[in-house]
């Protein structure tokens, strides 16, 4: 498995030829991203990581997190966990990855 980060730590010549497959590549070439990536230096300067995969991954899940605990309405991890599997439900038959109501 090759990720953006680590081909940039070994270098292009070195990476040549490997393939990988992921959600995200901060290489995308749309203007959302860019204006993303110019935000993200902006904040965290030149030397920041670079944005992967599972950067991208770790942002969602925070985000998905955050929402079901304002749905929730308080800290309780019960509660939150309620939230949050309704949420996935409810995201899930949109997507019609059959997650829906009887499943487990």
């Amino acid at each position: 498995m090759l990720d953006e980060s680590t081909r940039e730590r070994i270098g292009d010549a070195a990476a040549a030829g490997l393939w990988t497959a992921f959600g995200y590549f901060q290489q995308l070439p749309t203007a959302g991203n860019r204006a993303f990536l110019a935000r993200y230096r902006d904040a965290f300067g030149p030397w920041a990581p670079p944005v992967s995969t599972l950067s991208e991954s770790t942002y969602s899940a925070v985000h998905l997190y955050g929402a079901a605990a304002r749905q929730a309405r308080e800290d309780d991890p019960g509660q939150v966990t309620a939230a949050l599997i309704r949420r996935l439900r409810r995201s899930a038959r949109c997507l019609s990855l059959g997650f829906g109501e009887g499943s487990r």
